[in-house]
C-alpha cells in the first residue's frame, strides 16, 4: 500500500520488484523454499494495491519484475507471476561472474560454438520463459552498459570461455570505449554466431566481455522477429552520452 501511494506522490509510472533471487542465496540474501510462493502472494498483492489506487486516480500503474534465467527460474512460478505483471524485465547479463569458473560473452545474445550445451544466453533464456507460458510481448530482454573484467585466462581461443585467475571486476561503457578498445594491447574480436564482442589482451592474458552498439543492434532485430516487448538496461549512469541508449532507439525503430 505504501508503495503505491509513493508512485501517486511521485508522478510515477509503476512498480518494478527486483527480488533476487526467490529461493536462491547466490546473492548473499537469505532464501527459503517458501520464497516461491510467497513470491507470487507478494505479486497478488502488490497489483491489489496498484489496481486500488489506480482506480482512485482513474489511471493503470504498471507492475513488473526483474528475473534472472536458467537455474534462478525455479524459484519463481512464472505461469502464476504472469497474471498480475505487465512485462518482465529479464536480466540477461552477469551470465559470467566472479562465481563462475570460465569466461563468457556476459550478455551474449546466442551460443559461440564454443559454448558447452548449458551455457547462459539471451535466446535461450527467451525460449525458456516462453515456454513456461509468458507471452512474447512481454518478455523485455537486457542490455549491459557496462563490461566485465577477467584476468589471467587461459589463452586458447583469444580467451573465449577459458578458464581465469581472477575476476576483475566492471568496467563502464564510456571508460571501456575510451582507454580500452583497440589501445593498450586489447583487440576487439567479434563473435558471429553469438552476436557479441569481447576484447582480447594476449601480453596481460586479461579478457572483456560487454555489450557495444553492434550487438545491441542484434539484440534489437531479435526482439522485432520474435515480437518481445523490448530492451532494458542496467543502467543509465554508465551511459552519460546516451551511445548505447541510442543504439536501442534505433535498433527498436
Amino acid at each position: 500500500d505504501s508503495a503505491a501511494r509513493m508512485l501517486v506522490a511521485q508522478g510515477a509510472d509503476g512498480l518494478d520488484i527486483d527480488w533476487e533471487y526467490p529461493g536462491h542465496d547466490e546473492s548473499g540474501i537469505a532464501s527459503s523454499p517458501n520464497d516461491r510462493r510467497n513470491f507470487t502472494l507478494l505479486l497478488k498483492a502488490v497489483r491489489a494495491s496498484l489496481d486500488a489506487i489506480g482506480a482512485e486516480h482513474h489511471r493503470h500503474y504498471t507492475l513488473s519484475i526483474a528475473v534472472a534465467d536458467g537455474p534462478f527460474v525455479s524459484g519463481v512460478d512464472l505461469a502464476a507471476a504472469n497474471r498480475y505483471v505487465d512485462w518482465l524485465n529479464m536480466m540477461t547479463y552477469d551470465f559470467c561472474n566472479s562465481m563462475t569458473p570460465d569466461t563468457c560473452h556476459h550478455a551474449g545474445l546466442h551460443a559461440s560454438k564454443l559454448a558447452p550445451a548449458d551455457a547462459r544466453t539471451t535466446g535461450r533464456a527467451v525460449r525458456q520463459f516462453l515456454a513456461a507460458g509468458v507471452p512474447a510481448n512481454k518478455l523485455v530482454i537486457g542490455a549491459a552498459f557496462y563490461a566485465r573484467v577477467f584476468g589471467g585466462v587461459d589463452p586458447a581461443h583469444d580467451g573465449l570461455y577459458q578458464p581465469y585467475k581472477k575476476f576483475v571486476g566492471e568496467i563502464p561503457w564510456p571508460k571501456l570505449k575510451a582507454d580500452f578498445i583497440g589501445k593498450l594491447g586489447f583487440v576487439r574480436h567479434w563473435d558471429a554466431q553469438a552476436d557479441a564482442a569481447w576484447l582480447w589482451n594476449a601480453g596481460t592474458h586479461t579478457f572483456i566481455t560487454y555489450d557495444d552498439p553492434e550487438s545491441i543492434a542484434a539484440k534489437a532485430a531479435f526482439v522485432k522477429a520474435q515480437h518481445l516487448g523490448g530492451i532494458m538496461y542496467w543502467e543509465q549512469s554508465l551511459d552519460p552520452t546516451d551511445e548505447l541508449l541510442d543504439a536501442i532507439w534505433r535498433g527498436l525503430q
